[in-house]
C-alpha cells in the first residue's frame, strides 16, 4: 500500500536526538498521510528500546551493527512506500508546515522535473546553515583537499564557483543539497538507482544527486521552508576509524568521478589518516565496518 511521502531516518546511538527530534517528525508525517521509517544501525544506547516503547506506529528496520548512513539510506529506499522520499537526519526538528511547504513545491506543475528540494536549514540559534554546493571538478577537489581555499580563498577556482557568494536568500537550483532534510521525488530516486555503498557515510548524497542530474533531474533549495538542524552529532564524534573512514568516503568519490586523475587526494587521505591515529581513540565496536585502506575497491 502507498502513502503520500515516507521519511527515511537513519540511527546509531541516538537515543537523545531521537527523543527531542522524532516526536515532530511523526506529527508532520501523520498529518501528511505519510509514514516514518527508521533504520536503526545497532544501536547499545537503549534507541531500539525507545522507538519501540514510545513510538510504535514507526517501522523501524533493526540492523545487528552499525552498516553506516548509505546502506541505511539504501535499506530505507527499499522499504519505503511513499511517492514522496524524505531523507531526514535524527537532528531535525521538522514542523508540518514545513513538509507541507515543500510537498507543495514539488508539487508545482512547473516543477515537474524538480527531483529533489531542500529547505532553509537553521540551527538553535536561528543561524541559517550553508548546506548546498557544486559538483566538484578536479581542479576544485584538488585545491579543496589540500587546503587551498582555507588559504587562499579568493583563489580563482573558488571565484568562479557562484554558491561560494551566495547568501541563501533566495529559492535556486543547486548542483547538490545535503540529505540533512531532503525531499526526493520517486521516480528520480528511481532513475539514479542506489546510493552508491562504498561510500559509507560520506559523498555518497553527493554522488546521487549527481546520477539524479545526469537523468535529466533538478535539485532547489527552497528558502521559503526552513526547519531545525541541531548538527551533526554522529560525525562529530572523536572515533578514529570514524574519521579515517569519511576521509576515505572523500577519495572514494573523487576517485568514482575523475579516474586515476585523482591520485594527488591521496597525499592528503594518508595526512589526515595519520593525523586521526594519533588525535582520536582507538576503534570503537560500534563504528561503520571497513579499514584504511584495505576496502578500496
Amino acid at each position: 500500500m502507498t502513502c503520500a511521502v515516507s521519511a527515511i531516518l537513519p540511527t546509531w546511538n541516538g537515543e537523545a536526538m531521537l527523543r527531542r527530534c522524532l516526536p515532530s517528525v511523526c506529527a508532520a508525517l501523520s498529518a501528511a498521510g505519510g509514514e516514518v521509517v527508521v533504520i536503526e544501525n545497532g544501536s547499545t544506547d537503549g534507541s531500539l528500546e525507545l522507538l519501540r516503547r514510545e513510538f510504535p506506529g514507526v517501522r523501524v528496520l533493526r540492523n545487528e551493527r552499525n552498516e553506516g548512513f548509505t546502506r541505511a539510506i539504501n535499506q530505507g529506499l527499499r522499504e519505503a512506500r511513499g511517492r514522496r522520499l524524505l531523507l531526514l537526519n535524527n537532528d531535525v526538528v521538522l514542523t508540518e508546515a514545513a513538509l507541507r511547504g515543500l510537498l507543495e513545491f514539488m508539487d508545482r506543475p512547473e516543477h515537474a522535473r524538480v527531483g529533489a528540494v531542500s529547505p532553509r536549514l537553521v540551527g538553535q540559534d536561528g543561524r541559517r546553515q550553508q548546506s548546498c554546493m557544486s559538483f566538484p571538478t578536479l581542479g576544485s577537489a584538488i585545491l579543496d583537499d589540500f587546503q587551498v581555499h582555507r588559504l587562499w580563498p579568493g583563489n580563482p577556482v573558488r571565484r568562479r564557483d557562484p554558491l561560494v557568494r551566495w547568501d541563501y536568500r533566495d529559492t535556486a537550483a543547486v548542483d547538490h543539497a545535503m540529505a540533512a532534510c531532503l525531499l526526493v521525488r520517486r521516480e528520480a530516486a528511481e532513475q539514479a538507482g542506489p546510493l552508491d555503498e562504498r561510500m559509507r557515510i560520506l559523498r555518497s548524497d553527493l554522488d546521487w544527486s549527481w546520477a539524479m542530474a545526469r537523468a535529466g533531474w533538478t535539485t532547489y533549495y527552497c528558502y521559503e521552508v526552513s526547519v531545525v538542524h541541531l548538527g551533526s552529532h554522529t560525525i562529530k564524534r572523536p572515533d578514529r576509524a570514524l574519521r579515517i573512514r569519511m576521509y576515505l568516503d572523500n577519495y572514494l568519490y573523487y576517485r568514482k568521478h575523475f579516474g586515476w586523475r585523482a591520485w594527488p587526494m591521496l597525499v592528503p587521505l594518508g595526512v589526515r589518516a595519520v593525523v586521526a591515529r594519533l588525535r582520536f581513540p582507538a576503534r570503537s565496536p560500534q563504528s561503520p565496518p571497513g579499514r584504511f585502506p584495505a576496502d578500496l575497491p
